[in-house]
This record gives C-alpha cells, structure tokens and sequence, in this order.
C-alpha cells in the first residue's frame, strides 16, 4: 500500500482513538454501536465461517472478533491494523484474540477468508485505484471467500462526512465481476452504505 495512504489513515484515526473511550464504536469511526454490530451481522451472514481462517482488515480495536466469539463462532481469527494504540487496544479489549499491528500489503499468509469493515472510506487521493488494489489482494489471499463494505453514493446528502467517501455500487461491482461471475451485493440495511461478497469457489481476481 502507498505509505502516503497508510499515514493519512494514522493520522486520521489519531483523533479517534485519543478522543473517545475503548468501547465506543465512535473510536473506528462508527456513529453508533447499533450501525456496528448491523454491518457485522450482514458481513458474516453470506456464508458459514465456522471451523474456518479469517483475516480482518483494519480491525480497529477488534470488535469484530468480539462479535464472532459473542455468537460462539469457531473461527481462526487474525485481525490487523496499522495503527499501533488501536492494535494495543484490541489486545486489552479481548486478550485471546490474534492481533497484529502491519500493513496489509506484507501479508503474504492466504486465509479461507478476508473480510474489511469501514476500512476504505476515508477520503484520499484516488479512492477507486485505492480500493480496486485493495480487492484484488484481498482475493488473492482469500482461498474461499471475500467480504466488504463501503459508503455508497445512495447516502442523503445530509448525512455525509466531508472527509470520507461514498463510492458508487455500481464501478465497484463491474470492477468485481471482470475475473469473477460469484459477485453478491447487499444495500438494504442501512441508507448509506453496501456490502459486497465474492466467492472464491469458482476462481477470483488475479
């Protein structure tokens, strides 16, 4: 990943992480523990992770993990973030979790899945070259499946964040399906933003 980026989204999460307390969503960026746990439950709900490896994304603070550990989840879970205090935290908020503080772009270990929550909606300066990399890695490691979210351009004006950004559903499928026809797409749980699924079963971006 370009280490611009990686510094921007530090930067960006050192007011966060200093601001708000360990377990508060608003320490990710998330309005609400409600929005939270929704965007958890839909990003998990496309397939059975039971008994299988799973690698988060920008895990934050790793409330993804505790998500799947709350719904007794047998799974092999690795979370990784590139800010260190968020890594430190996600250690203290569930200490037999599997955390590590380093850029994706050095992870060379292939998962049954990868899966990113919030972790690309920060605006920067190229977003869709940013995320179409990112999707493309993420398939490259993923022996079984991926899973995302993203802000979308279906979002009311009125509750947008100037320094984020809301991609439009439809680049990113088309983007999704060149190398691979199991696509899926879920945006009807929340009014501004989608999930995506691919399945790796029958192949994957290159």
């Amino acid at each position: 990943m370009n280490k611009n980026i990686n510094k921007e989204i530090i930067k960006f999460f050192d007011a966060t992480v200093d601001h708000y307390p360990l377990n508060s969503s608003q320490i990710v960026g998330w309005r609400s523990k409600e929005e939270q746990l929704l965007r958890f439950e839909v990003l998990t709900s496309n397939t059975s992770l039971s008994g299988c490896s799973l690698l988060d994304i920008g895990c934050g603070v790793g409330d993804l993990y505790g998500y799947l550990a709350n719904r007794q989840l047998k799974v092999d879970y690795t979370g990784i973030d590139l800010h260190k205090k968020m890594i430190v935290y996600a250690k203290k908020k569930y200490s037999d979790g599997n955390f590590v503080c380093c850029d994706f772009a050095k992870i060379k270990k292939k998962y049954d899945f990868v899966v990113a929550s919030g972790t690309f909606n920060l605006a920067i300066k190229d977003n869709y070259a940013y995320v179409y990399d990112m999707i493309s890695r993420m398939c490259f490691l993923a022996n079984k499946g991926v899973a995302f979210n993203l802000l979308g351009t279906m979002a009311p004006f009125d509750i947008r964040c100037s320094d984020l950004f809301y991609y439009e559903p439809k680049n990113i499928l088309e983007y999704c399906r060149e190398n691979n026809k199991m696509v899926n797409i879920i945006d009807n749980y929340l009014p501004h933003e989608f999930t995506v699924f691919i399945n790796k079963k029958s192949g994957g971006l290159k």
